[in-house]
């Protein structure tokens, strides 16, 4: 029995090892999650959109699940929730995935492992100010979490 464990706990760490360890692989036909969470904070109300690229259908709905379940037991103050996979993302969205200014800031993070998700995260009704402190806000949380690297892309000046 003990062999059985031991068996069962090296089988586990090298499969973390892989996922943690090796080079991020390039999705070629990636399903697109789409993450909607409304905030109430005062008077104001705060739409998150996070886009994430998936493996597969499976592996987006895996990481939907766990971004749902992470939400309900971690933000009282969202009122609405909602969690699509998709074939294709809207090219008004897709182009986030370049990592150019436009007119919000968003919070880019890219894999640096095969386990990680290439995503986005963008935040509405707030001021540019806000969103740029939020958006560092979320480096410090996400930073030490992922070994892949994130930054905050900011609008051009206009």
């Amino acid at each position: 029995m003990k062999r059985l464990f031991l068996l069962s706990t090296l089988i586990s760490l090298g499969y973390w090892a892989y996922q943690y360890f090796m080079p991020a692989v390039e999705l070629t036909n990636p399903v697109f999650a789409e993450v909607r969470v409304k905030i109430r904070e005062g008077n104001r109300e705060i739409e998150a959109v996070l886009f994430a690229k998936a493996a597969d259908d499976a592996d987006c709905r895996m990481r939907a699940e766990r971004t749902r379940q992470h939400l309900l037991d971690n933000c009282p103050k969202c009122l609405s929730r909602s969690f699509e996979c998709k074939a294709e993302l809207a090219p008004r969205y897709l182009k986030f995935f370049d990592d150019r200014p436009g007119n919000i800031t968003y919070l880019s993070y890219r894999p640096a492992s095969r386990g990680e998700r290439d995503v986005r995260m963008i935040f509405w009704g707030l001021s540019i100010d806000e969103a740029n402190s939020l958006c560092e806000q979320m480096r410090g949380i996400l930073s030490p979490l992922y070994r892949g690297p994130t930054s905050c892309i900011r609008p051009t000046a206009s």
